[in-house]
């Protein structure tokens, strides 16, 4: 169950008020519905289009939430009804149900338990509709309560808490306040929501098993995927050669390998070489790879690769530079047995 903390949920009901987040796209909207209402007749047509645009706006910064990524900018796309349709259906429907919500909290105190029920389902059904880009998941009542599960019902809860005081605290300030004002703060209390929601939905990802494209640890996957294909061609390229006889050449390839790994960990270089046959493709790169993980402080992993080295060739200890650091460092860590192939 993910942990949950106060400042993750300040930080995402802070998100629309920073400026780097969603403070620019709070006031651009908030004075276009300004404007909006202050035009007559041509108001309303800037209102219909208005709707299309904030609404879709507003998936839009849930589903960045979620995956962690930066704030949406709003662009002439998100004012099209026709693209994407999928996310102005989820946000019609929250709107249908948050004004079925206020109706019945109206109607007196019974009636505003009932409506207290509705607005507890948004943030589920929010999330779960945008998750899946399908507006139908808002009537899966079954899974919204598997997501409440996983997500953990006191998590949950906290957030539906959470929505309401907003949501309440805005309804009193807006009171007696300028028509601009009282529309800024309106459009805050909605961005407060899909931030809170989106918030929950990522720090849940693992509960959830989300295997959402643009989530995090996929991107960083592919990236380091993409990273490794033109290496791992070269890698091949030397392998290729070694296993030829050809040391010389091998030799090459791995050292132009090495030029465009640069400063970065030898981790995965390394692995790689441990599957070959040839011994000595890992022992030319293994020095190296030694002296970055004593730099960095891994000296428990660079006294495991030099004890590999030194049993799969006895030679590399006479060859190795720094035979006393690893002499010295084995005694250390108590590895007597390590201590002695490099004395001397």
């Amino acid at each position: 169950m993910p942990s949950e903390t106060p400042s993750g949920w300040l930080a995402d009901l802070w998100l629309p008020l920073s400026p780097r987040g969603g403070l620019a796209a709070l006031a651009i909207f908030a004075v276009l519905h300004w404007l909006a209402s202050a035009a007559g007749l041509l108001g309303l047509f800037l209102m219909w289009v208005l709707l299309f645009g904030f609404s879709r706006f507003l998936i839009d910064v849930l589903v960045a939430r979620s995956v962690d990524h930066p704030w949406p900018v709003p662009s002439a796309e998100s004012f099209n009804p026709f693209h994407e349709w999928w996310r102005f259906g989820i946000a019609v429907l929250a709107v249908f149900t948050l004004a079925v919500a206020y109706a019945f909290a109206s109607s007196g105190p019974l009636w505003a338990l009932l409506a207290l029920v509705i607005l507890a389902h948004v943030p589920a059904a929010l999330a779960l509709s945008a998750i899946d880009a399908d507006p139908a998941r808002w009537f899966d009542i079954p899974s919204q309560w598997r997501f409440v599960r996983r997500v953990g019902s006191s998590a949950y809860a906290r957030l539906v808490v959470v929505w309401l005081v907003v949501v309440g605290l805005a309804g009193l300030l807006a009171r007696g306040q300028g028509l601009l004002l009282s529309i800024a703060i309106e459009t805050y209390a909605m961005l407060a929501l899909v931030t809170s929601v989106g918030g929950l939905v990522y720090r849940s990802r693992e509960a959830l098993g989300l295997d959402h494209r643009d989530l995090p640890e996929a991107r960083e996957q592919r990236e380091t995927q993409a990273r490794l294909q033109p290496r791992s061609a070269m890698l091949e390229r030397a392998y290729s050669f070694f296993s030829r006889g050809n040391e010389q050449s091998g030799r090459a390839v791995l050292q132009e390998l090495l030029n465009d790994i640069g400063a970065e960990p030898l981790d995965w270089l390394v692995d790689e070489l441990r599957g070959w046959e040839d011994p000595r493709a890992l022992l030319l790169v293994a020095p190296l790879a030694i002296d970055r993980r004593l730099a960095a402080g891994d000296d428990v992993a660079a006294l495991a690769l030099a004890d590999e080295c030194a049993r799969r060739d006895p030679v590399f200890v006479r060859q190795f530079r720094n035979r006393p650091v690893i002499a010295t460092l084995a005694r250390r860590l108590g590895r007597d047995d390590v201590a002695a192939k490099f004395d001397g």
